[in-house]
């Protein structure tokens, strides 16, 4: 009994004893001064930024450090439960959700002075909440990935690495226990922002191939929406038009099509594409032509003529005609009327310029896409028509050229 009591009575005295608080943070293993703030890593937007415990509202899930110096050998950290409190031996329940860690010290403070005549502890923040989902199908690396509470689908992705080549950039399944999510990652939609949970499969819908040719930067397959992959966005998967590209004569090439769609797609166009063309499908195959202009007729070397785009008829015809050519009714069919099979021509007497010097003639532009057809002496233009062979019949000529 008088052992027993000796016990108690050092007990006591070294509790009398302690020093006075310090309010100090712990992470990790160490355990920083006073007034050091711990730089705690955080999942945001994507990437991991610093976290000032001190400016952090704790949530489930959150791990503290509560250290009493007088009492080492009660456990240290401690896990916020989803109904925001932790239980620690001495001082009982403690709310932490909601609150800051200045917050919270005033509360343990004055939890312990009710049990510790001078208490000297730390308090500090060890790991902030995660998520553990799980992502599958068209990442740059799949597999299980951490991220914050309150972390989205977006995060999860950039946790991932992104996308690969492969992906539908705007669609995503999100399996939550027997419930399926689809989910477009579209910015206006906004289903990227969708929260996740632990236990989420998160699964990266593949795309539809589409092979872009001809003026691009890099021509090749590329993997674009289903949903809302349009002919802007292959090209832009292809790094980009040449310079001496022609946007105003894209070819769409589809396999349930009869024949090729032609699209503009110029910046200057206000032509609202074709509605089945909106959205390219997989197989599609889409040809970006050279600028060039078609020149036909009495002339050597018919065919197609590569343009700079500030060529005029006086560029292209001399070296071209001879004796054979009746440069008095030289037929121009425009892009325009070629693009919508329009039955329109010009025409033009460059014989005035050589004798008379009209320069407003010899300055007529030639534009891709157009059409020059140079008529055989005592075989005007119109008479070319007249033969039965339309201007439709020359603009199907020619685009079986461009």
């Amino acid at each position: 009994m008088r052992k027993s009591f000796f016990t108690i009575l050092q007990i006591v005295l070294l509790l009398c004893f302690c020093g006075s608080p310090s309010l100090a943070q712990e992470a990790g293993g160490g355990v920083p001064a006073a007034g050091n703030p711990v730089q705690v890593p955080e999942l945001q937007g994507g990437s991991l930024v610093p976290l000032s415990p001190e400016d952090h509202v704790l949530r489930a899930g959150d791990q503290l450090v509560l250290h009493v110096a007088s009492l080492p050998d009660l456990p240290s950290t401690y896990t916020v439960r989803v109904d925001g409190f932790f239980y620690h031996p001495l001082i009982g329940e403690v709310q932490a959700t909601g609150r800051t860690l200045a917050d919270l010290r005033k509360e343990v403070q004055g939890k312990l002075a009710r049990e510790l005549r001078k208490p000297d502890f730390r308090l500090g923040l060890v790991q902030v909440a995660q998520h553990s989902v799980a992502v599958l199908g068209e990442a740059r690396n799949q597999g299980t990935f951490r991220v914050g509470v309150g972390g989205s689908v977006l995060d999860v992705i950039a946790a991932a690495g992104g996308l690969s080549a492969k992906a539908d950039s705007d669609r995503a399944v999100l399996l939550r226990g027997e419930e399926r999510i689809e989910l477009s990652l579209k910015p206006e939609v906004g289903g990227g922002l969708t929260k996740v949970r632990s236990g989420d499969i998160l699964y990266i819908l593949p795309g539809a191939p589409v092979n872009v040719v001809g003026e691009v930067t890099a021509p090749g397959v590329y993997s674009l929406s289903r949903v809302s992959g349009s002919p802007y966005q292959a090209i832009l998967a292809a790094g980009g038009a040449k310079e001496e590209a022609s946007l105003k004569r894209v070819r769409l090439v589809r396999s349930s099509l009869p024949e090729p769609i032609i699209l503009n797609l110029s910046p200057e166009s206000t032509e609202p594409l074709p509605e089945e063309a909106q959205t390219l499908r997989e197989g599609d195959i889409l040809v970006v032509p050279a600028r060039q202009a078609v020149i036909l007729g009495a002339v050597s070397n018919p065919g197609a003529v590569p343009l700079r785009g500030d060529e005029t008829l006086l560029d292209l015809l001399p070296s071209r005609v001879g004796k054979d050519s009746d440069i008095r009714q030289i037929m121009v069919v425009r892009s325009d009327d070629v693009q919508k099979n329009r039955e329109e021509n010009e025409e033009y007497n460059l014989e005035e310029y050589f004798k008379e010097g009209k320069a407003d003639i010899a300055a007529v532009p030639i534009h891709d896409g157009d059409i020059v057809y140079v008529p055989e002496k005592g075989k005007s233009g119109l008479s070319f028509l007249k033969r039965g062979i339309s201007i439709m019949t020359l603009i199907n000529i020619a685009r079986w050229l461009f």
